[in-house]
C-alpha cells in the first residue's frame, strides 16, 4: 500500500486471527490480487445485497472492474460491463458480462432493459457513471469502488424520486475473504495477472505509471 514500508517483502508476520487459508485450487501469484480489487468489489456486491437476475453495471475493466464482472456473474447478476477499450469488450463478455461497451452503449441498452439496479463504480473518471445515472432504475443501489477528487453525479431530486442508496466500499473481513474465497473456487473466477521477478519490479512500476499493466501486476519471489 502506497505510504507503508514492506510492500515487497518475502515475508512478513501478522495476526494469526487475520489470516485466511488459501484453497488448493487457486495459485500463490493467482490470488494475490483477491484480497484487494477482489475483496473490494466482493464486499460491494454483498452491501448491495445483489440478487440473482438484477440488471448489474461494472464501470470499468481493469484490475477491480475485471474481477467485479465475474463476482457479479457469479452472484446471478446480469452484468452490464462499462469500458472505453474496444480490446477489453471480448474480456469482459468472456468474463460472464452479458453486454459489454462504451458507457453510452451500456445506457441505451438499459433504457430498453428497464435501467440498472446495481451500479458499481470502479474507475476515478465520474463521466461514465454521470451517463448510467441517466439510466437507473427506482430503488437502485449505486457502489463506490474508487475515489475520485470531483462531486458524485448524483442529482439530488433523482436522488429522491428514485429512492436511490450510495455505498462505500473498501476492502473487507476475513470472513468476507473466505467466501470470496469460496466463490472462486466454485465458478472459477481467477483475476488475470502479468507476474514479474522481484529484480524487475522497476519495470513493474514504470508499466504500471504508463498505463501498461493489463489488469494487475504481481511480484513473484
Amino acid at each position: 500500500m502506497v505510504g507503508f514500508d514492506g510492500g515487497y517483502a518475502e515475508y512478513m508476520l501478522a495476526p494469526i486471527e487475520h489470516l485466511v487459508a488459501l484453497p488448493d485450487e487457486i495459485g500463490l501469484a493467482e490470488a494475490a490480487p483477491l484480497p484487494c480489487a477482489g475483496l473490494t468489489t466482493y464486499t460491494g456486491f454483498r452491501k448491495a445485497a445483489l440478487a440473482p437476475g438484477q440488471r448489474t453495471v461494472g464501470i470499468g475493466v481493469g484490475g477491480p472492474g475485471h474481477l467485479a464482472i465475474s463476482i457479479g456473474a457469479a452472484f446471478g447478476g446480469r452484468v452490464y460491463a462499462v469500458t472505453s477499450s474496444r480490446n477489453k469488450v471480448q474480456d469482459a463478455l468472456e468474463r460472464g458480462a452479458a453486454f459489454a461497451g462504451s458507457a453510452e452503449d451500456v445506457a441505451r441498452r438499459l433504457h430498453d432493459d428497464g435501467g440498472a439496479e446495481v451500479v458499481l463504480n470502479t474507475v476515478d473518471d465520474l463521466g461514465p457513471l454521470a451517463t448510467i445515472m441517466t439510466e437507473v432504475a427506482i430503488g437502485a443501489k449505486i457502489v463506490l469502488a474508487a475515489a475520485a477528487d470531483a462531486p458524485l453525479p448524483i442529482d439530488a431530486l433523482q436522488f429522491l424520486t428514485h429512492q436511490l442508496q450510495v455505498f462505500g466500499t473498501f476492502f473487507g473481513s476475513p470472513g468476507d475473504l473466505e467466501e470470496l474465497l469460496a466463490l472462486a473456487v466454485t465458478h472459477g473466477i481467477r483475476p488475470q495477472i502479468e507476474g514479474y521477478r522481484v529484480e524487475d519490479v522497476n519495470q513493474a512500476q514504470d508499466n504500471l505509471r504508463n498505463n501498461k499493466v493489463r489488469y494487475r501486476a504481481v511480484v513473484e519471489f
